[in-house]
């Protein structure tokens, strides 16, 4: 059951993120800049960010997703 609910707070928190930055007057715009650029990178469209590189390469090394750590 954990695990599940588990999922759902990091899918709720994920979509409050992407509503954040589509929102106007929540954030000032470089906040709301960030967490767009923050999320692009650390969470891609499809898969492909995941395994490849910008050069289309396999990684060697896993996805960087330092910048979802709280400062």
């Amino acid at each position: 059951m954990l695990p599940m609910i588990r999922k759902h707070v990091h899918a709720t928190m994920l979509t409050v993120l992407h509503h954040l930055t589509r929102a106007e007057g929540i954030l000032p715009n470089k906040q709301r800049t960030v967490i767009r650029e923050v999320l692009k990178k650390c969470f891609p469209a499809d898969i492909k960010g995941y395994l490849f590189d910008e050069r289309d390469n396999i990684r060697t090394e896993p996805l960087d997703v330092s910048s979802l750590t709280v400062r």
